[in-house]
């Protein structure tokens, strides 16, 4: 799988299992993309079990205190413990996630991602792809764009326009394809013929001064902030970007996610999380500013998390519905789980 200048030869994710000494049972999943998140797992949870953190959020700080001098390599892994921290805070409460959270409404909007290899597939297998997800009910798309070709991606994005239903809102992403704000806007200028929701990722996420200088040249909202690490760099993002692509799974978890969605929304900022919805749509229920939940529909192969899951995506026309029971709504099969594992640590218990 090729996105820009990433390869991804497997789809690796880290699952976590937090089970509590009254029996709940809190869990978590993200991508390490590359990173060494068991690992980090096991240091960050040796410590874990030491504290006496009564909340999500006072356990996310402390840890990041304890650990400030290495807590960039340690997000990703403190991001799926703040994760199942709050599943079984929200257990412990007897209510979902969402509605732990202040959601008044259980289903939330949808953005399907399309055109994924698209250096194997034809066109228009793509553009059919897009108008698929369209036809089900999904409102928003996404499609990925490989930044190498400018006529190829501005007729790909005509043609996908085209394809959908009038006014559905389209945003394109470009992984990172650029390192400075010039060359961007010059490939990025004539793409914006065709109006967009947005355009993501032009650059790697460390680049916020790039992309604040990027929003200055085009007149298209720009998206960025889904390997941003911490909610410090998240605002740093907020300089250029007017569409926030949240990853509680990577930033610091739902504590780290409702404190960026706050400094968006005051800001101006929209904010649509990137993929894991069993996660991000909580999110989406519960504030306003979180535009929609984000979804690489299993058929598209590309997140082949349903196949750790006991349950099929609860999407129906369109829309994602967060599970009415206590917690997080993520119920892992945890012996597909174990099936599929490569390596596999247990902290402070039997497995």
């Amino acid at each position: 799988m090729r996105l820009g200048p990433i390869e991804y030869r497997t789809r690796d994710y880290a699952v976590l299992r937090v089970t509590t000494t009254d029996g709940l049972v809190g869990s978590a999943v993200g991508y390490t993309r590359g990173t060494p998140v068991l690992p980090a797992l096991e240091t960050l949870g040796r410590v874990a079990l030491t504290l006496d953190a009564s909340e999500p959020a006072e356990l996310h700080d402390e840890l990041a205190g304890r650990f400030a001098p290495g807590w960039p390599q340690l997000v990703r892994a403190a991001s799926l413990l703040d994760v199942a921290a709050w599943d079984v805070a929200a257990q412990r409460a007897r209510m979902p996630l969402h509605r732990l959270l202040g959601a008044q409404r259980g289903d939330v909007p949808l953005m399907a991602v399309g055109g994924y290899f698209a250096d194997v597939r034809p066109r228009e297998q793509l553009i059919e792809e897009c108008a698929a997800f369209a036809a089900a009910g999904v409102g928003a798309i996404k499609l990925i764009l490989a930044g190498q070709d400018q006529a190829a991606d501005a007729a790909l994005i005509a043609d996908v326009a085209a394809a959908l239903p009038p006014m559905t809102p389209l945003g394109v992403d470009f992984h990172g394809r650029w390192r400075e704000a010039t060359t961007a806007a010059g490939y990025l200028a004539p793409l914006t013929a065709t109006p967009l929701r947005f355009v993501e990722d032009p650059f790697p996420p460390a680049h916020w001064r790039e992309l604040r200088e990027l929003a200055g040249l085009l007149d298209v909202p720009l998206a960025a902030g889904e390997d941003c690490v911490g909610l410090p760099a998240l605002r740093d993002v907020l300089e250029g970007a007017r569409v926030l692509r949240l990853d509680a799974t990577v930033s610091g978890g739902i504590t780290t996610a409702v404190r960026a969605i706050e400094a968006a929304a005051a800001r101006g900022a929209r904010v649509v999380p990137h993929v894991f919805p069993y996660v991000h749509a909580p999110l989406c229920a519960a504030f306003e500013a979180v535009e929609r939940a984000e979804l690489i529909p299993a058929s598209v192969g590309a997140d082949p998390l349903d196949r750790l899951l006991a349950d099929p995506y609860p999407v129906h026309d369109g829309r994602w519905a967060c599970d009415e029971a206590p917690g997080l709504g993520l119920r892992l099969d945890f012996e597909q789980v174990a099936e599929l594992a490569d390596a596999h640590v247990a902290v402070g218990g039997a497995a």
